[in-house]
This record gives C-alpha cells, sequence and structure tokens, in this order.
C-alpha cells in the first residue's frame, strides 16, 4: 500500500478501536494478530495483506468496505430481502465484503463512455450500463466469480446453465453459493433476477443466496432513458410480498460520492465545449448496427 493509503487506513482503524473502547492488545486478541501489530498499522509503518485487512474489520465488527480507502462509489440504498444481509453477513461475509468492495472500487468515469442519441439528451455524455457492469465483473473475476473464457472478447464467462436444444439461464457471477446479479436495465428485468433466476439456480443446487446490484435514482438520471432503479425495484418488494420458495437476496443500490460526481461533471463540461479536448481522456463505446437496449 502507499504510505497516503497506510495513514488513512490506520486512522480508521484507530477511531474504529475507540468506538468501541479496546486498546490495541485487546484488538489484537480479537483479530488473532501479534499484539504490536495493530500499534503498527494505526502509525503507518507496516503494509497490511486483505486477510488481515478481514481480520480487523471483523474484529471491529465493520466490513472490509466501511475502510474506504479508495472509495469513489458509494452505495445509497439497501434492502434486504427475506434477510438477506443477515443471512450473507452470518453465513458468507467474505463474498459480501468482496462485492461491496468491488463497488466502491469502481471508478465510474470510466464508463462516461456513451455518446446520447435520443432528442432529449442528444450529444450529452452518459455512463454506460455495459461498461459499468463489465468493470464490476472484471474486478469480482480476479476473486474467481467468473471462470476464465475461452474467447479473447473478455476475461471472464459467466456461469449458466445449460437445459439443452439453445435454452440456458446465465448468471453475472457465483461464488461459494452465492449468486450475483449486477442489474442496469428495465425494472423487470431487476423483479425477474430476484424472483425467478435466482430461484432456479437455488434449485438447481447452485445457490443459497443472493445479492443484486443495482443504480441509485441519481445515477440513472446520468444514463439512457429506460434504465430502472433501486426506487422502482422497491415498489415490486412493497407490494408482492414474500414467498416460500424465495431466496434470501440483498439489494444494493449504488451511485457515485461527491468526488466522482465533480469529476463525472468535469468531463462532461468538457465534452460539450471541446470534444476534441474531451476524446483525449474519454473512449466512447462504439455500437454496430442498432444500438443496444440499457444493458
Amino acid at each position: 500500500m502507499k504510505r497516503e493509503v497506510l495513514i488513512k487506513f490506520g486512522q480508521k482503524v484507530r477511531e474504529e478501536r475507540a468506538r468501541l473502547g479496546l486498546s490495541q492488545e485487546e484488538l489484537a486478541g480479537r483479530a488473532g494478530v501479534h499484539r504490536t501489530y495493530i500499534g503498527m498499522i494505526e502509525r503507518a509503518e507496516k503494509n497490511i495483506t486483505l486477510e488481515n485487512i478481514e481480520k480487523i474489520a471483523k474484529a471491529l465488527k465493520i466490513s472490509i468496505g466501511d475502510f474506504s480507502i479508495h472509495k469513489i462509489m458509494k452505495i445509497v440504498n439497501t434492502y434486504s430481502f427475506k434477510n438477506g444481509e443477515k443471512f450473507l453477513k452470518e453465513k458468507h461475509p467474505k463474498e459480501l465484503a468482496e462485492v461491496l468492495e468491488a463497488i466502491k472500487n469502481l471508478d465510474a468515469t470510466a464508463c462516461l463512455t456513451k455518446e446520447s442519441a435520443e432528442k432529449t439528451m442528444k450529444g450529452a455524455l452518459l455512463f454506460s450500463p455495459r461498461d459499468m457492469n463489465h468493470h464490476l465483473k472484471t474486478a469480482l473475476h480476479k476473486k474467481s466469480w467468473t471462470a476464465k473464457a475461452n474467447n479473447k472478447k473478455k476475461e471472464y464467462a459467466e456461469p449458466r446453465h445449460a437445459f439443452g436444444g439453445g435454452r440456458f439461464r446465465e448468471m453475472d457471477g457465483m461464488k461459494n453459493k452465492v449468486g450475483l446479479e449486477i442489474q442496469f436495465g428495465k425494472y423487470a428485468f431487476m423483479g425477474y433476477d430476484i424472483f425467478s433466476k435466482m430461484i432456479i439456480f437455488k434449485n438447481l443446487g447452485y445457490i443459497e443466496c443472493g445479492i443484486e446490484v443495482v443504480p441509485a435514482e441519481e445515477l440513472v438520471k446520468q444514463m439512457s432513458t429506460g434504465v430502472s432503479s433501486f426506487d422502482q425495484l422497491l415498489v415490486d418488494f412493497n407490494n408482492r410480498g414474500e414467498s416460500n420458495i424465495d431466496i434470501p437476496v440483498f439489494v444494493v443500490g449504488i451511485g457515485l460520492t461527491d468526488q466522482e460526481k465533480q469529476k463525472a461533471e468535469k468531463l462532461k463540461d468538457i465534452f460539450k465545449n471541446n470534444k476534441k479536448e474531451a476524446l483525449a481522456s474519454i473512449k466512447l463505446r462504439k455500437y454496430r448496427g442498432s444500438k443496444p437496449g440499457p444493458k
């Protein structure tokens, strides 16, 4: 880790330790590390592995994402369907932490790659749902949420189950009985993920719970028309209720931090007033043939 990151991490450990009223030795005991280790971390004298970050986070009763070392994206809303959050924290804390970390480390401005062709926002620079989906899956591929692809178009291959006759169902990721869907499509797709697809994969024996990542309303406003939001999904939750075939799902609505908002607005302004200059740092997505839908 770079020195600046070590300092911020050490400060966060100290703050959380003080919140719980623990000494450095007491925290070390809870985390299962050497008694002098915590002091070295708080003074930014030692690099720290992801394994030890996880141990310290657990001892402090927080998630890895709460350290917010390189926080770029932020979690705006969450919804625990059938106690999904509690289920994941108790049975799959590592998998949950990996997804939250991938979200918070996502460089959203790298996904400002879509030039709108819509009449109401023609020429505007928008976030590309496809690129945001791809960047998240690429990060989680490194954590074994997907298999290695056999082609050169992308490095990962989404887990799927074939039913024969060219029929199949596919998820964005799976790991240790946890299913993952990253959905930047219409609200019907969001509902389908949770109320149908995840249940199918559960019945097939692949998963026992799920995580659904969707955009918060503030992010949807900076995407093409047709992309649904966390708030729209709440309509289904509030009016459908629960069924005995449903599985625990933790829904995460994501948005931009204030710093990332400022960065995005600056890029949009440059794109609007000096497109040539903007294209030096922005790589627009090229569409061939008819333009795709939201996802």
